[in-house]
């Protein structure tokens, strides 16, 4: 009888163990969680601003390659001007 009371009782404190300190251990997830959800936002925001700048120096490359090359003011294409001295208007291939 007494081994089998240990037995259960073993078996009981295996069960509850685990759920020793949950409390504290769902603070600490929860304080870990927020501080890496903070990161990711702060990555995130980072992220956009370095995309949005990227993206404004390929629109005013593609415009001054457009008013390097054809000369001609293009709708949709922001920074392209109108220019006399272009390749395609001097004649030149490229």
């Amino acid at each position: 009888m007494a081994g089998q009371f240990t037995s259960i009782a073993s078996t009981f404190l295996s069960l509850v163990n685990p759920l020793k300190d949950w409390e504290e251990r769902s603070a600490e997830y929860e304080e870990e969680y927020q501080a890496k959800l903070l990161e990711l936002e702060q990555t995130k925001q980072s992220t956009i601003a370095n995309y949005d700048s990227q993206i404004a120096a390929m629109k005013a490359a593609r415009g001054a390659w457009v008013t390097e090359v054809y000369g001609y003011q293009m709708a949709g294409i922001e920074g392209s001007q109108d220019n006399a001295n272009s390749q395609y208007r001097n004649g030149q291939e490229n």
